[in-house]
């Protein structure tokens, strides 16, 4: 996977979480995959990226980062936890650990496959449209389900369906939603076992 660049980013190694100073617990349990973490940051299996509009922003970003123990990538090169990059332009001094496509505008951690591109204002509203979609489905499925000569199939659906809009409610870190998918998707399942099993 790879990271989507958004104005001014600034592109930490997961790999360095574990030596930071007082780095908060949630940072610790990220699924590994990647996912967003709010609207301005989102990560991959390898690689943290927050997003600023400016420049003063962005040096609060690394200011923070520098105070839990980490060092900024310089001019002069040298071993470096952080990165900042640019929209359109790629890492903004040599940062031997970040590939860059600019027909993606994405980094990713050398050496590793670019594959799928994460972030940005656009993937996140497409990804939040394929949840309520997906959902929707779920539900649809579900109501279908006492009238199908075959309730089997459109149980498999719904929970197909739901537990697609569950998985995308946790990689847009939205925990209630995946929460309340849970939910349902067990009422759908012990209402199948007691009304349809064996249809």
């Amino acid at each position: 996977m790879s990271i989507r660049l958004q104005f001014l980013s600034v592109v930490v190694r997961r790999s360095v979480f574990a030596g930071c100073r007082n780095l908060p617990e949630a940072f610790h349990q990220l699924p590994s995959a990647g996912g967003f973490f709010f609207d301005t940051i989102w990560f991959d299996a390898h690689l943290w990226c927050e997003t600023a509009m400016d420049g003063q922003a962005a040096e609060d970003i690394l200011e923070t980062w520098e105070g839990r123990g980490l060092r900024r990538q310089t001019k002069h090169g040298g071993a470096s936890d952080l990165c900042l990059a640019a929209s359109g332009r790629g890492p903004l001094e040599p940062c031997p650990w970040l590939a860059y496509s600019p027909d993606l505008n994405s980094v990713w951690l050398a050496g590793t496959e670019a594959g799928e591109v994460i972030g940005g204002h656009a993937h996140q509203l497409a990804l939040e449209q394929e949840l309520v979609l997906a959902e929707s489905r779920g539900e649809t499925a579900y109501d279908l389900m006492y009238d199908a000569r075959r309730p089997k199939d459109a149980f498999e659906e719904a929970c197909q369906a739901l537990g697609h809009a569950q998985s995308l409610a946790r990689f847009l870190n939205r925990p209630e939603d995946a929460g309340r998918l849970g939910v349902r998707l067990a009422h759908i399942r012990s209402v199948y076992q007691a009304q349809f099993r064996g249809w």
